[in-house]
């Protein structure tokens, strides 16, 4: 019993080394079967290892975190974006934007010798920020006034531009790409110019961010900062209202034409929700181009004396926030009101002339946050102020 019990201990080692054999040598015959699949993947690799462009998103220089941190991916754009794609965030797109970038600039002609008029539409406008701050002029030229009659209107804002360019277009099936973005200008864009800004502090336009369509379709982010001499009526104050407009066009005359596209028309609601104006409210944005431009273009002796144009304008009607209005104004008027008339009723009495004293005093008090709220200087006498005059007469 022994013998056999140890014959068929030996069989069963037998078939098992036996399978573990078989198992290993069908994988080493399914990966010896298909020997293509190995030559293509040395195929591509040897194609990826012969190409001009690199394939790695880093930083060539150890500093470059360093320079990006103060600013140098702005001030020397050209070198910091291809030497420091990893610090300076550029790397979207990978190599093939890249590659498609330097083909367009390698073919791209930034001459502005034609004549041809370009087309550039507006297509969003945002208000940001707001800000009115009043004028001084020399009295005798010792004490400086303050004059709010003439004051400074400053805008802060971003505008969305679009125009066609066939000169940045691209095979979208070849290149792989639909959109591409340009970290500098390579390309021709508008150069705006607001001709309505004083000289002292002119309106500034930075931040040009750049995107384009495989189409040949370029769409530009700016942000602007726009500043506009406006002179305020107060005549309605404190629920008067002001429009002020700013004029841009591009710096080369009657080389762009610009239009409106009709969303910014239809959301002019969404582009001045954010704003923010300290002691005004914004009530409405609009912006329109000028069809006078076409007719210069097409007869310029129509009026040879003003060939200045408003190739386009931005206005914004602004409304008093009288938040204060009532307890500050109606409520010193309307107590001063009472006692006056309630003084009636205590003739021959001690209080009578108490409470008159009392109501000019709220009187004083009213007039003084008037004044704190009017400006100091004003062509024109307020509504509420010949009320007010009225109002003492009367007592």
């Amino acid at each position: 019993m022994t013998f056999k019990c140890q014959i068929k201990t030996l069989s069963i080692l037998t078939q098992q080394s036996l399978t573990i054999y078989l198992i290993f040598s069908s994988n080493i015959l399914i990966l010896n079967a298909d020997p293509q699949l190995p030559a293509q993947e040395k195929e591509n690799n040897n194609k990826e290892n012969n190409s001009p462009v690199q394939t790695n998103c880093v930083d060539s220089d150890p500093k470059c975190s360093l320079w990006a941190s103060q600013g140098e991916c702005q001030t020397n754009a050209i070198w910091m974006m291809t030497n420091c794609r990893q610090s300076c965030q550029s790397c979207q797109g990978g190599d093939r934007a890249w590659q498609l970038r330097s083909e367009l600039t390698k073919n791209y002609d930034n001459s502005t010798s034609t004549n041809a008029t370009r087309l550039v539409s507006v297509e969003s406008v945002r208000i940001q920020h707001m800000e009115i701050v009043s004028e001084f002029r020399n009295f005798r030229n010792i004490f400086p006034k303050k004059d709010e009659n003439k004051e400074q209107a400053r805008v802060f804002g971003r505008l969305v531009l679009s125009w066609n360019d066939s000169k940045v277009s691209w095979d979208r099936e070849s290149w792989g790409l639909s959109w591409l973005n340009f970290y500098w200008v390579q390309v021709w864009t508008p150069q705006l110019l607001q001709i309505n800004a004083p000289n002292p502090s002119p309106g500034q336009i930075t931040g040009k961010v750049l995107a384009a369509n495989y189409t040949g379709q370029v769409f530009m982010w700016t942000d602007f900062n726009f500043v506009a001499p406006f002179n305020f009526e107060y005549q309605d104050f404190p629920k008067d209202r002001q429009r002020i407009c700013y004029q841009f066009d591009d710096k080369r005359y009657f080389a762009v034409k610009f239009i409106v596209s009709e969303e910014v028309r239809n959301r002019q609601h969404e582009s001045i929700q954010d704003a923010h104006v300290s002691g005004w409210d914004i009530e409405q944005l609009d912006i329109s181009d000028s069809k006078y431009t076409v007719q210069i273009l097409g007869d310029w002796r129509q009026n040879p004396f003003d060939i200045q144009t408003t190739n386009c304008e931005l206005c914004i009607e602004l409304r008093r926030s009288a938040v204060y209005y009532f307890t500050e104004m109606v409520c010193p008027a309307l107590v001063s009101s009472v006692l006056t008339l309630s003084s009636v009723l205590f003739q021959l009495a001690l209080g009578q002339p108490a409470m008159l004293c009392f109501s000019i005093l709220c009187q004083l008090m009213g007039l003084q946050l008037l004044n704190a709220r009017l400006p100091s200087y004003t062509g024109t006498v307020p509504t509420i102020c010949k009320e007010k005059l009225n109002s003492r007469l009367v007592i």
